[in-house]
């Protein structure tokens, strides 16, 4: 089983409160001491782009305050491991 990824984290936290936003406090606490703080900005480019999840971000001023999801309907399935594994069988087969 692979690794998750920490962008995978930021996105399953915006997913549970979704269509309500999550304040950046409160992605700090979930996400405990493993991601920093600092990197957040990169972690919800991830999202945006890896996943395609649009996020918009909630600001007070200039100053962002929280994130949210904007269209929870293009919030991608979660993938398991037999997808996966079903996967990796179809292209092997195909190599054969």
């Amino acid at each position: 089983m692979s690794k998750i990824k920490q962008f995978e984290r930021v996105l399953k936290i915006l997913q549970n409160a979704s269509p309500n936003s999550v304040s950046k406090e409160d992605l700090a606490a979930a996400l405990g001491k493993d991601v920093e703080m600092y990197r957040m900005s990169t972690y919800i480019w991830e999202v945006k782009n890896k996943a395609g999840v649009p996020v918009e971000a909630i600001k007070d001023g200039r100053k962002v305050v929280g994130f949210r999801v904007a269209d929870v309907a293009t919030i991608p399935a979660p993938v398991t491991e037999t997808e996966t594994v079903s996967e990796v069988a179809e292209a092997e087969s195909a190599m054969a």
